[in-house]
Order: structure tokens, then sequence, then C-alpha cells
């Protein structure tokens, strides 16, 4: 089994448009069924190496992705479920959700399907980046590729500084504590406006967007059982109590915080299907 990973640091003029931009290149001995966590951004993944499926939202519906192929995935409180035969490669970039609408020039609300494949989300160039893409050898002149393209069509403007742009980043820069009730009282508005206004642009709720930050956090603490225990992780991370943490954990994933752990693959990488 091998496993590169390589991220890039995201360029100054993507900041808060895009959270995350990788490749990466794993190896196995055998096929392997993952059972992929939920997350607050959209997902825009190019399938690089044999071919792979994902089923998401529904896990029963599993879509397959051949090599030069992908898509963007919108931000979902469920988990996906993805296959991959022994081999994969490819580039994955994490779109806000505001960083999502500059690329596809409509809020994520909009968008009629959980998944949109490359020329939906793209436009007609996106087949042909997913090919150029896959012709490209080494993680480096990949990801040079990429951000590019990202440059080309989300740079160029300021950063969105509404009030939905503001919301979003003050519960991303606190990992999901914030009061959603005080954040609209700083920003001027009423909840239910702030409520209204969010979930019209992001396709969340901002207390869905909270809730989805947070778990972010639980996942990156579950290495190994914490020393604390739960109840010291859950006030760790800003939730009320221990049960609240498991009860969201469950809700996200179908597992408690225990069982989830237990699915974690030996070598760390994602939780077994």
């Amino acid at each position: 089994m091998s496993f590169a990973f390589h991220p890039r640091t995201i360029h100054p003029a993507l900041r808060g448009l895009v959270r995350g931009l990788w490749h990466y290149d794993e190896q196995r001995d055998a096929p392997l069924r993952r059972r992929e966590m939920p997350v607050a951004e959209a997902v825009l993944l190019f399938n690089l190496g044999p071919p792979i499926g994902v089923a998401w939202p529904d896990p029963a519906a599993e879509t397959g992705f051949a090599s030069a192929a992908g898509f963007l995935a919108r931000p979902h409180p469920a988990p996906a479920r993805s296959f991959m035969s022994g081999r994969q490669r490819g580039v994955q970039v994490m779109l806000t959700p505001l960083g999502a609408e500059r690329l596809l020039r409509t809020p994520l609300s909009a968008v009629p399907a959980a998944f949109l494949s490359l020329p939906e989300a793209l436009g007609r160039g996106g087949a042909g980046l997913g090919e150029r893409l896959a012709e490209t050898r080494g993680a480096a002149a990949c990801l040079d590729l990429l951000e590019a393209e990202l440059l080309q069509r989300l740079a160029g403007t300021a950063p969105p500084a509404d009030p939905v742009a503001q919301a979003w980043r003050r519960i991303e820069a606190s990992a999901g504590r914030i009061a959603i009730g005080a954040l609209a009282r700083d920003l001027g508005w009423s909840r239910q406006t702030l409520v209204t206004r969010f979930r019209a642009r992001t396709g969340l709720t901002p207390k869905m967007a909270a809730r989805l930050q947070r778990f972010r956090a639980v996942i990156a603490h579950l290495p190994e059982v914490p020393e604390q225990g739960w109840a010291g992780l859950a006030a760790e991370l800003g939730y009320a109590d221990q049960s609240h943490l498991i009860r969201d954990v469950r809700d996200f994933t179908g597992l408690t915080p225990g069982a989830l752990l237990r699915r974690r693959l030996p070598d760390g990488l994602g939780f077994v299907e």
C-alpha cells in the first residue's frame, strides 16, 4: 500500500473562495469502499486514475467516473460512499459556498442536483480540463494547471464582502462556535433574515454550517480516543456536553463516535464502509 498526498498552499487571490487544493495518488492491494465525511464546502474532484464510484447523497445510487472525468458536489450533511478498485489518482478542490457560487455563476441553492458533471460545473471547457489534467504527469504540474484555471475563473474581482459572506467567514473562523442570534445582530439583521439569505446563497442554514464546522474539528481529533474522553473533547470543541457531540456525530455519519473510530482505516486514510 502506498499513498502520496500533495496539498497546495492557497493562493492569496483564492482565499475565502478555496478551502483546500491537493493532489493524491493511492495504491492498495485490494478494492476499498470508504465512508466519506460530510463537509460544509462544495467538492470539485477530477479523477485522473482508474474508474472510481461515488454514492452521494443517496448511498444506494452509485455514480461511476472514468479517468479524466469528475464532478462538483454540493455541501450536504450526510456521508458519501466511495469505491476504488485498488488505485486512484486525482486532484480535489474544496470550494467555500461563496467560491462555488463564483465558479458556477449561480448560488448553490439554485443548483438542481447534488452532483454536477465537469461540463455542467465548468462549462464546455470542463471535460477538456479533465483531459489535460489526466495527461499531466507529476503532482506539482497538475496543481499548477488547476490553480491557474481557478485563478482565471475565480479571481479578478474583490472577494465578496456582503453580510452573507461576512457570516460565512465568521462561522468558519470560529470553527462553528459562534451564536447565530448574536451573529445576526452584529450584521444588523433579524435571525430569520440571516437564515433566509444565508440559505439562498449557500444552500445551508447558518446553524447547519456551524454544525459542520464543529464536526470537522471532531474528525480531526479522531486518530485515537481523546485522553480527556468524549466529554472533554465536547467541551474543547464548543459542544454543550458529551450528548451533544454524540448526537451530531450520529446525525452526520449514522454512527456513534466510538463506532466511527473503530471504522477508521489502520493507516488513518479515512473510514471503511
